[in-house]
């Protein structure tokens, strides 16, 4: 893959692909989360939501390894409560929910895409219908376009890595990006784009993507960046 394909792509899976060996198994596994959340309102039993959510909270360490897979599993058991991804769009999401929380041995986040793929079929209609066949093509194609912006807003541009100096980060721009993180606060990106500038940040990339208009998820690489987090 090119720089100019990877900027523009609207195929996700091709891009994950290409940064599947790079990219950390926590923004590989909040991908997976940020798919599920494309989803959220198809996530009608909490034990999925919860499922979610305890991913987000391993990836940080605030959730063990232990409660993240006893979160998944229960995911999973929402999945056949559901009648099974086979069945129906909510089960479909259930087990997207379960695999982004998977711990198992072998089990990549990257399975959670697929899923989620699934269900977007069942969001455009459900049950099967021939004569749905058009919205349900483009519904997929449009969540595979905003999963590819997610990925871009995880990933940056893999071309061209960017090294955060040191004296930008400031009180105020550690403080900004803390709090856009934990309360996904991301309309908060322009002040953060603000307070970088204001510290000496003159990098165009990183000013862009915090003024941009996104979307903006856990895991942006400019929060990381600021963070710290890989």
């Amino acid at each position: 893959m090119t720089e100019a394909e990877w900027l523009t792509d609207i195929k996700p899976d091709a891009m994950q692909s290409f940064v599947d060996d790079t990219i950390s198994s926590r923004k590989l596994r909040l991908f997976a989360c940020a798919c599920c959340r494309m989803v959220w309102e198809q996530l009608t039993d909490a034990r999925s939501r919860r499922a979610v959510e305890a991913a987000e909270q391993y990836v940080d360490g605030f959730a063990t390894e232990e409660a993240c897979q006893q979160a998944a599993d229960e995911a999973f058991e929402a999945n056949l409560f559901c009648g099974g991804r086979e069945d129906n769009g909510r089960g479909a999401a259930a087990f997207a929910a379960f695999d982004a929380a998977n711990l198992e041995e072998g089990n990549r986040p990257r399975q959670a895409q697929g899923s989620v793929m699934y269900t977007v079929a069942f969001l455009a209609g459900f049950p099967w219908d021939a004569r749905k066949q058009t919205e349900r093509q483009v519904a997929k194609e449009e969540i595979e376009i905003k999963q590819a912006e997610v990925l871009r807003c995880i990933v940056g541009n893999p071309y061209r890595p960017v090294i955060i100096d040191p004296t930008w980060l400031t009180s105020t721009v550690t403080s900004l990006a803390a709090g856009i993180y934990a309360d996904r606060a991301f309309d908060r990106m322009p002040i953060l784009a603000d307070a970088l500038e204001e510290a000496g940040c003159d990098h165009a990339d990183i000013l862009t993507h915090c003024r941009g208009d996104g979307p903006h998820v856990r895991g942006c690489w400019v929060v990381d960046l600021v963070l710290g987090k890989e």
